[in-house]
């Protein structure tokens, strides 16, 4: 990890003198250690290079838990994959125009009054019973790196307006041993891992 780390704080200093907002997308399936890779670089690039950073998680924009369970129940019914995770059982729009908000005064001064504190609101909340209302505070009133971790940074919608993007890969067998370990509060192992198979790996 800590060379992985150390590659990465030099290519976003390298980033840094070309714009006031760096952004670095984080993706991989799921439980490949996309959430602990986005902290610990967020704490070595505050200490380093002394950069403010925000987070953007993905997972934020999943609907409400109850929602997509009654979606589950039919389609674990079914002989075939569910690959359409993004367009059913998110709400990927919202980080689109997340994007493309900030890219939009990305690259203006820090004095222009456009830099200013914001918030998003209606964001998914797996600690809350999975429903859809947590916020985020943002802060771009100096310069920042924003980190937004989740699967889907590597879309097509959204590559143009990210600066530097990282895909971690894992063996199977070890995603499905990570996310039984992550959901067990909420699901069955025999849930969790038919959910794996037919709708994380496809």
């Amino acid at each position: 990890m800590s060379k992985l780390l150390q590659l990465l704080i030099g290519q976003i200093k390298a980033l840094n003198s070309q714009s006031n907002i760096i952004v670095v997308g984080i993706d991989g399936p799921t439980a490949a250690g996309k959430t602990i890779l986005a902290n610990s670089l967020g704490e070595q690039i505050k200490n380093q290079l002394d950069i403010n950073v925000e987070y953007f998680r993905l997972d934020w924009t999943l609907l409400p838990r109850d929602e997509r369970q009654k979606d589950l129940e039919h389609l674990m019914r079914s002989k075939y994959d569910f690959a359409l995770e993004g367009e059913l059982h998110m709400n990927l729009d919202l980080f689109l125009e997340f994007l493309k908000k900030i890219h939009a005064f990305k690259n203006k001064p820090i004095s222009d009054e456009v830099f200013k504190k914001f918030l998003i609101q209606g964001l998914y909340s797996r600690d809350n019973n999975g429903k859809c209302n947590g916020s985020y505070e943002y802060d771009f009133t100096k310069k920042t790196v924003l980190i937004c971790e989740g699967h889907y940074t590597s879309r097509t919608d959204f590559f143009s307006y990210i600066d530097l993007n990282i895909c971690l890969l894992c063996d199977k067998n070890e995603l499905l041993k990570r996310k039984l370990e992550r959901v067990k509060s909420y699901r069955s192992s025999k849930d969790a891992t038919d959910y794996f198979w037919k709708i994380d790996v496809p």
